[in-house]
């Protein structure tokens, strides 16, 4: 019997599946209309039509794919945690992947929000750590600004507690 899948507290909202098939079916079409574009253009008139068929065919089956499927396996499978101390993320079905950073090694946190994110209510969240960035999301705006608040403030409260100390130490130097 093999044991029950990790699952951290939090996962994606219901919102996130309409946002990543909005998502999706724009960047379909932008793709397709470029790839039929550069047929048109540097394709030789024999395979010219067979592959004007075939765009469009390969765009719908691709949406047919992602968009019910795909789509609702990344929001499922995607949870995350976070603690003043770090953040804990859990991606993938097949092949997952878990990442923990800890939060002395992040060095930002941004949150992303674009057109589309923002009238869904969501925006995805981004941490900054010296070898990469880890994208979350899309999160509601709440939970984002509040996952912000939590690593960032954890960290503003460690830096004003060690300042007077610092300052202290600068004004014996300077006397001295």
């Amino acid at each position: 019997m093999k044991p029950p899948r990790l699952r951290y507290a939090e996962s994606l909202p219901r919102n996130a599946y309409r946002y990543l098939n909005i998502h999706d079916a724009i960047q379909n079409v932008i793709v397709a209309a470029v790839a039929g574009a550069l047929v048109l253009w540097l394709v030789p008139e024999p395979w010219k039509t067979w592959l004007l068929i075939a765009l469009p065919i390969l765009v719908v089956l691709s949406l047919v794919i992602e968009m019910p499927f795909i789509n609702r396996l990344v929001v499922r499978n995607t949870s995350y945690e976070v603690s003043p101390t770090e953040v804990c993320i859990r991606k993938g079905v097949l092949l997952t992947r878990d990442t923990v950073i800890s939060a002395a090694q992040i060095l930002n946190v941004s949150v992303v929000e674009g057109p589309l994110l923002r009238n869904l209510g969501l925006a995805k969240v981004q941490f900054t750590s010296i070898s990469h960035v880890e994208p979350l999301g899309p999160v509601t705006l709440d939970d984002a600004h509040a996952i912000r608040n939590a690593l960032l403030g954890a960290y503003a409260g460690a830096s004003t507690e060690d300042a007077p100390a610092e300052v202290a130490e600068e004004s014996s130097t300077v006397d001295a």
